[in-house]
């Protein structure tokens, strides 16, 4: 979204997301390619748009027990 690069905990077992935020330094294969990237906890007005623009249906909510999405914005290294 608008060139950056966002990843969604959307259920109540979030050990990676806590982990990524801990130890920001963190690898992703994207688009076949690996990469290294800084993981950023998204909040406040960034938080609301990348929510709003990727809001998950009821029955998605449903089934994660109506968990809160939690967003962390990877940057490039």
């Amino acid at each position: 979204m608008d060139d950056q690069l966002y990843v969604s905990s959307n259920n109540w077992m979030r050990g990676w997301y806590h982990r990524a935020l801990a130890r920001p330094t963190v690898e992703a294969l994207v688009t076949d390619e690996l990469s290294t990237y800084t993981s950023v906890r998204v909040e406040g007005a960034e938080h609301a748009r990348v929510s709003e623009a990727y809001r998950m249906g009821f029955v998605l909510r449903f089934v994660f027990g109506f968990a809160p999405s939690r967003f962390i914005r990877l940057d490039p290294l």
